[in-house]
């Protein structure tokens, strides 16, 4: 786990950079993924930093015309449903972020985890 934290932190280090003071992130052993919660107070600020490091935002409707990478990535956090977003980078890089919104059942809260394809 921490190994692959650590490389998490390393290529997301100007990510995480533009979000502090913003969110903050812990260790989701589930996905091996960081993740951070928040309400949609502060959505616009968040997208706004997610849309400036991320190429490109897949949806439950679009990923059926993503690359493999990005439908193998969208198949580990079990498939994007209505209102959920996959951001990423572009599928050429060596170590692409991938960045997965899911807006909670309540209407309120939205969790986002980031971490590298593969």
């Amino acid at each position: 786990m921490d190994e692959k934290r650590s490389a998490i932190e390393k290529a997301c280090k100007k990510i995480l950079k533009d979000f502090e003071g913003i969110l903050k992130w812990k260790w989701d052993d589930r996905f091996e993924a960081l993740l951070t919660e928040f309400t949609l107070q502060t959505q616009d600020k968040v997208t706004g930093i997610l849309k400036r490091h991320f190429q490109n935002t897949w949806d439950d409707k679009t990923i059926k015309k993503a690359p493999d990478t990005v439908k193998t990535s969208n198949e580990y956090f079990g498939n994007l449903r209505k209102g959920q977003l996959l951001f990423t980078t572009e599928p050429e890089n060596s170590d692409q972020i991938l960045a997965v919104w899911w807006p909670w059942g309540d209407g309120q809260s939205v969790s986002v985890r980031i971490t590298i394809a593969g």
